[in-house]
């Protein structure tokens, strides 16, 4: 069942929002979720054509974890999956399987003058994952068997800060995803400084990208569903 809370920002001005909710998803609906998602961040994430930095976006932050049971530390995370890999071949309909994970991180780089930051993007395998295969195309590729999945994107937009006296890049909008076995819980977050609340996965590509999808994979419009909570609120513009 979804849920938005909204709060005022006496820091920045405006309001603040947060949407979570949570379902159940089947084994296929999984992988075709994993494989929407890293098309989504290998077409609107990086900044370059080799995929190794990213502008105004970064990881999650470390404490932001929805379900605990997926392995790994979620800090400046972009994504990580994990399940089993077939490694070798025992007969027709037979497989050796091995654990596998892959996980991308983005530490922080550089600032790009006043209203920009960059985020490298570094993506580690393991030994089981084959190197001739692409990480985007990991959700579609067989036999694959993922157990987890983990998306955690924040988006910075220059805003004017009273400590520093000028603009600066701050996060203004996440967008959260945990998936374990048939769990899936996401959270979307938004600080907007107006005094109405717009919708951060309509206004920004890649978010929209990731939210279409969810909604392909699982049938679940997390787009439509943010929308009628917003609006919910009193605060939707």
């Amino acid at each position: 069942m979804a849920h938005c809370s909204v709060r005022r920002n006496w820091i920045l001005g405006g309001y603040a929002a947060e949407y979570a909710h949570a379902l159940t998803i089947s084994s296929s609906q999984l992988s075709e979720l994993i494989h929407g998602v890293l098309l989504a961040l290998h077409t609107h994430l990086g900044c370059d054509k080799q995929f190794k930095l990213t502008r105004d976006f970064k990881g999650r932050d470390g404490l932001d974890t929805l379900i605990k049971e997926i392995p790994g530390d979620p800090t400046n995370e972009v994504f990580r999956l994990g399940g089993l890999i077939a490694t070798e071949k025992r007969g027709e309909d037979d497989f050796e399987w091995s654990q596998f994970n892959v996980a991308c991180h983005a530490p922080f780089r550089e600032f790009e003058g006043t209203h920009h930051i960059l985020h490298a993007l570094d993506i580690r395998r393991d030994d089981s994952v084959p190197a001739w295969l692409p990480w985007r195309l990991l959700g579609a590729a067989a036999p694959i068997r993922p157990r987890y999945f983990r998306l955690g994107v924040e988006r910075f937009q220059t805003r004017f800060t009273f400590a520093s006296f000028g603009f600066l890049p701050q996060v203004t909008d996440s967008l959260l995803i945990d998936v374990f076995d048939q769990s899936l819980s996401c959270v979307v977050r938004t600080e907007q400084s107006t005094w109405s609340l717009g919708n951060p996965l309509a206004g920004v590509p890649l978010f929209a990208a990731i939210a279409d999808a969810l909604r392909i994979s699982t049938n679940f419009d997390i787009n439509q569903s943010l929308l009628e909570e917003l609006k919910a609120t009193g605060r939707f513009r």
